[in-house]
């Protein structure tokens, strides 16, 4: 893996090593992992870590996964959700407060 240049600026996503990782200044969110947090446009304050983890999501707020695929088809306007292993919480969408720990 070959790293990149780490450039901060607010209102942008930033990558490092091929789109694998990137924290957004504007909403504190912190995405690491292949296309991890792809789709988020409005969230906030949530971290995933993991190929794929919450790349769909949108506008959720204060979550949390962890492992490959966490999370990664919902979560689009959810809150308060933790989600460790591989593929869990994955179709959590509008949940609030949820826990996965676990695969699927």
């Amino acid at each position: 893996m070959v790293l990149m240049k780490l450039h901060l600026a607010a209102r942008s996503k930033q990558f490092m090593s091929a789109d694998t990782w990137y924290f957004n200044v504007k909403t504190d969110d912190i995405f690491i992992g292949y296309q991890s947090g792809e789709s988020t446009t409005s969230g906030r304050d949530n971290v995933a870590i993991g190929t794929l983890s919450m790349n769909k999501n949108t506008s959720g707020n204060f979550n949390t996964g962890i492992g490959k695929g966490a999370m990664s088809r919902g979560t689009s306007s959810g809150i308060n959700n933790t989600a460790v292993g591989q593929l869990a919480l994955e179709d959590v969408a509008a949940g609030q407060q949820n826990t996965g720990i676990g695969s699927e």
